[in-house]
């Protein structure tokens, strides 16, 4: 009984002592959408009125920008040009085309893509975009691509690799998606 009426008012204290700041929870969610109602009304009033929050939130925006900045600087740097992209899927669609195959499954051709595009965005992303294209154009019912789904999967894929790879990335994937004639295995 005693053990239990301890917890119970550290509990209390500690709780007690979180509404006077901002939980990290709250603050994850505040950064990941600052029009967030509740949260964010609650953020937002506690910020105007607590200095040690509000400097807090203020070093949070100058690192968060600071990183966009530099970020953007580095991509940029290190972008592909459109002409090594183009030079690429040349060298790629000659030899896909110069496969002894007509065509290609959906599997086969989404494994073509991977390895296509892994050297510009890394295997993790490849991976992670393929795979949120490929679950963005199943129908609930659908396990696998099939040729039919095959050119909202290009698309889908397409404006994935566009927002986290870049435009020439995004362009890359559609020439060579449209490019691969797939058929049912």
């Amino acid at each position: 009984m005693r053990r239990r009426s301890l917890r119970r008012d550290s509990n209390r204290s500690a709780i007690e002592s979180m509404q006077d700041h901002i939980l990290d929870a709250d603050w994850l969610r505040f950064l990941d959408d600052p029009r967030d109602g509740e949260i964010g009304e609650r953020v937002r009033d506690h910020i105007a009125g607590c200095g040690s929050c509000a400097r807090l939130f203020e070093s949070l925006e100058l690192v968060r920008e600071g990183l966009a900045t530099e970020g953007a600087r580095i991509r940029a740097a290190t972008a592909v040009t459109d002409a090594e992209i183009d030079a690429l899927l040349g060298r790629c669609l000659a030899e896909i085309r110069s496969g002894s195959q007509a065509g290609w499954s959906a599997s086969e051709a989404t494994l073509l893509l991977r390895v296509l595009i892994e050297p510009i965005c890394g295997r993790g992303t490849a991976g992670a975009t393929i795979s949120l294209a490929r679950r963005r154009s199943l129908p609930a019912a659908e396990e696998h691509l099939t040729s039919g789904s095959w050119s909202v999967f290009i698309s889908n894929l397409s404006d994935a690799m566009s927002s986290i790879c870049g435009a020439a990335a995004g362009r890359l994937v559609r020439r060579a998606g449209f490019s691969i004639a797939v058929q049912e295995a």
